[in-house]
């Protein structure tokens, strides 16, 4: 499987590039006079709550990730890949350690546990992860990299250092919009180190907010008005969307919870726009990442390794579920994984072989050039 890797990248495509294919930013690869860099860049984007069956990328009829396409030509996608859970806190504790949920410790906690964190306003509780593992932003620090991370997402942030050990910075912001500038800043940093940038975008998460996608017609604005709203949504009308999150009634009871009990019907054409909201979100979030991208590139890190995956999906309606977490179901793990990483991958590769997510900890490290205890994703 070694031999058959080393001959593809061989293989591989060797003159630089740096374009735009309709709104996707191509990854370069390095040219005859620039060697490969022994140390590249990294950057790992997590698509936050996006399955893979909402992406054009895996056959969606919506063009919901042109972007995402772009990276995938540029280099490998993963087909089928499963997430080791179906919500944040345990998937990003398996991209950064490598380890399974049961292994590394990071999960929903017994509220008698002792061991906890309560995330204010988060009415949940979890566990820290294993300290005595290295996580991947150690192992790329400890390599002489710069560690960066750069997160929406309240769980992967400062609010709770255990998980984010090893990087330099670990920064929250409230929006994609500033997350993405936030990381196209430290991409421009002239640091002679080189730099391993994690990046969550959080905008397909609920709540869903209305973009401007051509899926969403006269019926889907009637359906959102807070005049026309049929009686199903307007518990959770806001300003720029719906939030599923909102408490059905007075006592008290989010519109998700009341829905999986039976409480709160709503009806398939309710189900039919939480979905089309959702794909407008996604179809955002491919929006920021080619920005990411092309600021990727701007900052001459073309040649470094990309990688773009998800830590779970969303549910809207299957087996009578909503939102995600405490199931399996594949609707919430079965999640996108595309890898760019010119002379060292090959170019638009499809990897039908079925795989799971914790295998890119590995693959990461081995591209850039550090010890693993295995190839990762190399030998498929």
């Amino acid at each position: 499987a070694w031999i058959w890797f080393v001959g593809l990248m061989v293989a591989a495509r060797s003159q630089r590039r740096s374009f735009i294919v309709g709104a996707g930013v191509l990854l370069g690869g390095c040219s005859a006079d620039s060697p490969i860099p022994s140390r590249p860049d990294v950057l790992l984007v997590v698509e936050d709550t996006v399955r893979a069956d909402a992406l054009s990328a895996y056959g969606h009829n919506r063009p919901t990730s042109p972007q995402l396409e772009a990276v995938a030509a540029a280099g490998v996608r993963f087909a089928d890949v499963t997430a080791p859970g179906s919500w944040t806190w345990p998937t990003h504790a398996t991209l950064f350690t490598g380890l399974m949920p049961w292994e590394h410790g990071a999960h929903f906690a017994d509220p008698n546990g002792s061991q906890t964190m309560q995330l204010s306003p988060m009415p949940f509780l979890v566990t820290m992860p294993r300290d005595d593992v290295p996580t991947l932003a150690e192992r790329f620090r400890d390599a002489g990299y710069r560690t960066v991370s750069v997160s929406g997402n309240v769980l992967i942030g400062p609010d709770l250092p255990q998980m984010m050990r090893g990087f330099d910075v670990a920064a929250h912001h409230l929006s994609d919009g500033e997350v993405v500038r936030a990381a196209v800043e430290t991409m421009k940093d002239n640091d002679e180190r080189p730099l391993f940038l994690f990046v969550n975008l959080f905008g397909a998460h609920g709540p869903y907010d209305v973009h401007p996608v051509r899926w969403l017609d006269d019926n889907a604005k009637t359906m959102l008005s807070k005049q026309t709203a049929p009686a199903w949504v307007q518990p959770f009308l806001t300003d720029s969307g719906v939030d599923l999150h909102r408490h059905v009634d007075e006592t008290g009871t989010a519109g998700t919870t009341a829905f999986v009990a039976g409480d709160h019907a709503i009806p398939a054409e309710g189900l039919a726009l939480l979905r089309d909201l959702y794909d407008g979100e996604v179809a955002q979030v491919d929006r920021h990442l080619n920005t990411l991208l092309t600021g990727w590139n701007a900052a001459g890190r073309e040649d470094g390794v990309v990688a773009v995956t998800s830590d779970h999906g969303e549910y809207f309606g299957e087996h009578g579920l909503l939102a995600h977490g405490r199931t399996v179901y594949p609707e919430v793990t079965r999640v996108p994984l595309a890898i760019a990483a010119p002379e060292r991958l090959p170019a638009g590769v499809v990897v039908d072989v079925p795989v799971e997510l914790g295998m890119l900890h590995d693959t990461l490290l081995v591209l850039a050039g550090l010890d693993a205890k295995s190839e990762g994703l190399l030998p498929v």
